[in-house]
């Protein structure tokens, strides 16, 4: 029998060693599989009796700091989608809705699915400084009698008056502070959800960031920072639109210290996607910068994912609808939301304008 020895001088056999790799296998889905084989690594300074099984022992070890990685960075990044989810009190993933600013809009949707949602998205105004912060204040006051926990949207830039030259430089700390302010103290407890320039790749927001990513990351950091000075339970999320629009999103990334969450937006319309509903889910995923490369990114990332957008056009959607529910259901995903209104993107479900879409929204998200 070939015999290993450790430092101090201990004589294991290899039956011993290879039953310990057995048991770092099966553990090795937790972090403790990793504590194990550092505290192995560091502890048995081992030698094979030969040259080949020296060789043979090296190599496993490598194996197994491989395969070790992994899984502890998926049970990491699944338990902290898991804690946000609890936080909330909701289901898995949480289901978001998007109906507007009124909150009646928000009970209209809840008795169309016959069940209330785990939260509402709620978006600041855009149109100069004075309605970015003063709509933030409006929309405190209008939802404080409300039990549903909020989503923030917080616009990065108004569409007057405003740049990512000039966000970058600071210019604009003082209201993100004042936003930061009335945030906090609008939520006592809890975790703070904010979703920050968002679709930020395509060309159609004020801080379309292609050409300008560094600006765009710099304005980014700085409201966060202005954030943190009023509360460590912010939430922060990053997310791109779907799809290839000139630029890597990845080159806006504004760092790991900065983003909790790594959403995605993705809507399903006829005038630019197959009206075949399979076909328009298959290319969402597989396209460039699409729901492959958002899953894969937020992994690398380390980070829990969510669909912060998504919505239908069609009502023949049914599929597209199963396919995003199975999507969906993944223990990293801390919430979908689904764009219930006709404000920008036509569709809204609750009216029952579309029927069949509707109906194969109720059937995977209802009671």
């Amino acid at each position: 029998m070939i015999h290993l020895y450790y430092r101090p001088y201990y004589n294991i056999s290899a039956s011993f060693f290879f039953k310990n790799i057995l048991c770092f296998l099966i553990a090795r889905r937790t972090a403790i599989a990793l504590v194990i084989i550092r505290n192995a690594a560091m502890v048995c300074q081992y030698k094979f009796t030969t040259r080949h099984a020296a060789s043979l022992a090296g190599a496993t070890w490598m194996f197994l700091w491989v395969i070790a990685a992994a899984p502890v960075a998926a049970n990491t990044t699944s338990l902290r989608a898991a804690e946000l989810r609890t936080a909330v009190g909701g289901g898995q993933p949480l289901l978001v809705v998007a109906s507007g600013n009124d909150p009646a809009n928000a009970a209209q949707f809840e008795r169309w699915l016959e069940r209330p949602v785990d939260g509402v998205q709620l978006h600041n105004g855009r149109e100069d400084w004075a309605d970015w912060t003063g709509s933030i204040g409006w929309l405190i006051d209008v939802w404080s009698d409300q039990t549903r926990p909020i989503f923030w949207s917080i616009q990065l830039l108004p569409k007057n008056g405003a740049s990512l030259i000039k966000g970058a430089a600071g210019a604009y700390d003082s209201y993100y502070a004042e936003a930061g302010r009335l945030l906090s103290n609008s939520q006592p407890q809890g975790p703070i959800f904010v979703r920050i320039g968002w679709e930020f790749n395509g060309d159609w927001m004020p801080w379309a960031a292609a050409g300008q990513e560094k600006a765009y990351v710099s304005t980014y950091r700085n409201l966060v920072a202005q954030f943190r000075l009023h509360s460590n339970r912010f939430v922060f999320e990053w997310s791109p639109n779907v799809g290839d629009y000139g630029m890597d999103p990845g080159t806006a990334w504004p760092g790991d210290d900065v983003v909790d969450i790594v959403g995605i937006d993705f809507y399903y319309h006829p005038e630019w996607n197959s009206s075949d509903p399979q076909a328009a889910w298959d290319h969402m995923v597989t396209q460039p910068y699409g729901l492959a490369w958002h899953r894969d990114f937020a992994a690398a990332r380390g980070k829990p994912r969510a669909f912060s957008e998504w919505g239908v056009a069609l009502d023949t959607s049914g599929p597209y609808v199963s396919n995003a529910a199975a999507w969906f259901n993944q223990d990293d995903v801390v919430y979908q939301s689904y764009w219930n209104s006709d404000a920008d993107f036509p569709g809204k479900l609750s009216d029952r304008r579309m029927p069949l879409a509707g109906a194969a929204y109720r059937e995977m998200f209802g009671n």
